[in-house]
């Protein structure tokens, strides 16, 4: 029987020699050979914490031969006995294992690369939602386990430093007023932005999809903006109610002022009012400038008598229903964020009435509209409770200062 066909025949058995655990990889010493296998610390089934890994340890395993000159890896780890078994569950117990996507994992397991991904992926993005934890207790997806899994990602610095003066340069290439001095607000004590997006796990978090770190899409600014002005400027009490269906509600007055239309646009559905028009304010991308390990914290949610509110009339709400928690993420209090409004210097002229009073350009109503927004009607999810305000914090100078230094 050829070598080959002894180690694809079954399960082998072997201990482990060494174990970097700083480096996630180790190697496995075997009777058959001569060479030592190589194995990481993820090859495990079911997970294990690479801490509870340790020398002289019997192991059972399959090995996955290498191209030549590399050497063979052990695959599909389990302990063999049952006191090293106990070890490592004493050391993690119900430790949720991560899965990545097939085609990503088959590639990865061909050229050799499959590592510790919770240890080493940098972008912020690709490890929530491609390398996914699973609980196979729970059996379901888990962003956060309490002892178990910990989200203490770090940001690197020179990447924020980057996509902030990468940001900035584009957006001066654009010759549009305003962009040179952008509003700097920090997060009054937490911000659920996309909580509804799709994702394995039950809640999700907007996530820049090629950086990896939490933003505030452009939409997302104007919309917040938009119906502020029209909650605040435009709304009259009981307009809006099927009683009062013969007013104009809110949103109706709104787009029957002129000052509205040239800042917001409007769309050719938008009540009868034409061929659509785009506005005159162009809102950007909001990007974090102090990121850090801490700036990501786990929020939890916890819905009482499920059973009344999935099956309706059929289960009255009672105490002995259990309660549902779900975890899901925030960005925390103090993070600061800078937001960039533009106009083109043509356009950025003075109306005779808008919804501030005072003689403002289009760009600084726009401006201290979004900043009134942002402290007085929060952006993302769970505004109603205290999610999502802000305050503006002084920007020391202009960028165009900056640069002209």
């Amino acid at each position: 029987m050829s070598n080959n066909d002894f180690k694809k025949k079954a399960r082998k058995h072997g201990c482990i020699k060494r174990f970097f655990n700083d480096k996630g990889y180790g190697y496995i010493k075997v009777s058959w050979q001569k060479d030592d296998l190589k194995f990481f610390s993820d090859d495990f089934t079911p997970a294990v914490d690479p801490k509870c890994i340790l020398e002289k340890m019997p192991v059972n395993f399959e090995v996955h031969p290498q191209k030549q000159g590399q050497v063979d890896r052990a695959r599909y780890i389990k302990f063999s006995t049952k006191t090293s078994e106990n070890a490592a569950n004493k050391a993690s117990p119900d430790l949720p294992e991560y899965l990545l996507p097939e085609d990503s994992r088959t590639t990865l397991l061909k050229a050799g690369l499959l590592r510790p991904v919770c240890q080493r992926v940098e972008n912020f993005s690709l490890l929530l939602n491609k390398c996914a934890y699973y609980d196979r207790q729970q059996e379901n997806f888990t962003s956060y386990r309490k002892d178990k899994i910990r989200l203490d990602h770090e940001f690197p610095q020179e990447l924020l430093h980057d996509i902030k003066t990468r940001h900035r340069e584009t957006l001066g290439a654009l010759s549009l007023e305003g962009t040179d001095t952008p509003i700097c607000a920090a997060v009054d004590w937490r911000m659920v932005l996309g909580i509804g997006n799709e994702s394995v796990y039950e809640s999700s978090m907007t996530l820049h999809h090629i950086y990896g770190i939490p933003y505030i899409p452009g939409q997302a600014v104007k919309g917040m903006v938009r119906n502020w002005v029209i909650s605040e400027y435009f709304h009259a009490c009981g307009a809006d109610t099927p009683e009062n269906s013969g007013q104009k509600t809110a949103e109706e007055r709104a787009y029957a002022d002129p000052t509205f239309r040239k800042l917001f646009g409007f769309a050719p559905e938008d009540f009868s009012l034409g061929n659509g028009r785009q506005g005159k304010i162009f809102f950007f991308d909001a990007f974090p400038t102090n990121l850090s390990s801490e700036s990501i914290a786990v929020d939890i949610m916890n819905p009482h008598y499920g059973p009344y509110y999935s099956e309706g009339d059929k289960k009255p709400p009672a105490d002995y229903h259990s309660p549902n928690p779900i975890t899901f993420l925030t960005v925390k209090q103090g993070t600061q964020f800078e937001f960039y409004l533009g106009i083109r210097p043509s356009e950025n002229y003075k109306p005779k009435h808008h919804w501030l009073g005072g003689k403002l350009s289009l760009l600084d109503l726009a401006k201290k509209s979004l900043q009134q927004a942002l402290s007085e009607h929060g952006i993302g999810a769970k505004t109603a409770v205290g999610y999502g305000y802000f305050s503006t914090c002084r920007h020391k100078r202009s960028v165009k200062a900056k640069r002209s230094r």
